[in-house]
């Protein structure tokens, strides 16, 4: 599993988003700033 933060001047949103074909989660606990968590390919 790897973690990474970023700052998206674009992103203003909150919530939560599942890309089921990266298998990827994106977080977004305020407008801008996205957590990313990663599966790690098997």
């Amino acid at each position: 599993m790897k973690i990474s933060f970023s700052f998206a001047w674009f992103d203003l949103w909150i919530g939560a988003y599942w890309d089921s074909k990266k298998q990827i989660l994106y977080l977004c606990p305020l407008p801008c700033c996205v957590i990313k968590i990663e599966q790690e390919a098997k």
